[in-house]
């Protein structure tokens, strides 16, 4: 049985080694991780390396998500592999690869892939979440 995954792509008109580090830097990523727009993470926690963790805790109102992972993966510039947990993965950890091909000296296409999703309905959820992140990534990128 195959699990529901996800793959959405973004080109930027940054280099890739900005993107690469936006992915990692707790004040960017306090920035655009942001699936929806009434959606904060005041305090990200990142631990970037192989085996480190990190967690997102993700505000709408009142309500408290907290999103977690370990990094797998780190490869720069060009990959980022970190298992995802949330209330939306059932509390599983399901997978999240950042693809980011350089295209030029100032330019980069990333292609993000989440997979072992638990449902459906989870990956439909995730693919809005991770466009909106894409799009304030690219916003915040242009600043």
């Amino acid at each position: 049985m195959t699990t529901p995954k996800i793959e959405v792509k973004k080109d930027f008109n940054v280099s890739a080694e900005m993107i690469y580090e936006a992915w990692l830097d707790p004040k960017a990523l306090k920035e655009f991780i942001k699936p929806g727009d009434i959606v904060e993470v005041p305090n990200p926690v990142v631990d970037p390396r192989v085996g480190g963790q990190f967690l997102f805790e993700m505000h709408v109102g009142e309500n408290r998500l907290p999103h977690k992972g370990e990094y797998k993966i780190l490869d720069k510039p060009s990959k980022i592999q970190f298992t995802w947990n949330s209330s939306n993965t059932n509390n599983e950890d399901s997978v999240v690869t950042i693809d980011i091909a350089k295209t030029s000296e100032s330019s980069c296409s990333l292609t993000l892939t989440h997979e072992l999703l638990p449902s459906l309905e989870s990956r439909n959820d995730h693919k809005g979440g991770w466009n909106n992140i894409l799009k304030h990534l690219e916003g915040f990128s242009l600043r």
